[in-house]
């Protein structure tokens, strides 16, 4: 874990308690690279910075177009994924981190959860960009005075990106759609590890289970039983990436009870399987073994 220890981020953050940096990750998403589906984090917020192309960042049933240079900010709780555009990849810089204690917020809040959580970096963007490489590279070493240098880089980078103005987001969908997916996602957040149709979700909401689906496909891009699918794999990376459980653990874990059909689905939405998802991603993994 790396505690953050500058002087100026004081002024930023609740006396005594600074953040610390629980794990930092440097990805590619698109292509043959492998992908992050859907998930949540119950304790850490997270920053990303997009160093390179462009993707699709969905935060709950929202969903924006993130170009190389923005950054985004992910409180906790919130489902949330990065995702590629047809054709497209986007090189990414993920810090999870915990010990966020700003005046006025939850604890591990960045920001309120009624505020924009993109912000575009301009003329920024090469010192961020500076900073990420070396700290990414500097995480991975064993050198003792390298290692002393990280606090006060996390510190930079974390004051600098804190100063940075929100970009001006507006969501396209009107509020009608917009309240009626939201209830669909609640359900789904809910109860996604268990079998459920789209006819009892239909139930819950005392709608028609046709409208429903539209709607929360015209909203989210992905039908009910999709964004299930992905929420599943999403929590199933989690564990694979935080736990030593086996594949046919998880499986069960997540809601599936037959452990071949969990590997096909996995490999199928991720890319890779999950024996070799979990080799590859703590191989990038610079920090602690959760998230």
């Amino acid at each position: 874990m790396l505690h953050c220890s500058v002087s100026q981020l004081t002024e930023l953050f609740v006396p005594d308690k600074l953040p610390h940096l629980r794990y930092m990750t440097k990805q590619e998403v698109g292509g043959i690279n492998a992908s992050r589906p859907i998930h949540t984090h119950d304790d850490i917020c997270e920053l990303l910075l997009i160093y390179r192309g462009k993707g699709i960042f969905r935060n709950g049933v929202q969903s924006y177009i993130v170009n190389e240079g923005d950054l985004i900010f992910c409180n906790p709780h919130i489902p949330h994924e990065m995702a590629a555009l047809p054709d497209s990849q986007a090189g990414v810089y993920c810090f999870g981190m915990t010990g966020f204690c700003r005046p006025g917020l939850p604890e591990n809040h960045i920001l309120p959860t009624d505020a924009s959580f993109i912000f575009p970096t301009g003329p920024h963007f090469d010192t961020l960009y500076f900073l990420s490489e070396e700290l990414y590279r500097g995480l991975g070493s064993k050198t003792d005075d390298v290692n002393a240098a990280l606090p006060l880089l996390f510190a930079a980078l974390l004051s600098l990106t804190l100063t940075i103005p929100p970009h001006s987001q507006k969501y396209a969908h009107n509020s009608i759609e917009f309240s009626i997916a939201d209830r669909v996602l609640q359900y789904i957040d809910q109860h996604y590890t268990e079998e459920f149709s789209l006819e009892d979700i239909a139930a819950e909401l005392n709608c028609s289970a046709p409208y429903i689906s539209h709607v929360f496909k015209d909203v989210t891009g992905y039908s009910p039983m999709q964004y299930r699918t992905r929420c599943r794999i999403g929590l199933a990376q989690t564990f694979l990436i935080s736990s030593d459980m086996t594949s046919t653990q998880i499986a069960t874990m997540v809601g599936y009870d037959n452990t071949n059909y969990f590997n096909t689905v996995f490999t199928k939405i991720v890319g890779q399987s999950p024996i070799r998802y979990r080799k590859k991603y703590l191989e990038n993994m610079h920090g602690m073994r959760t998230q």
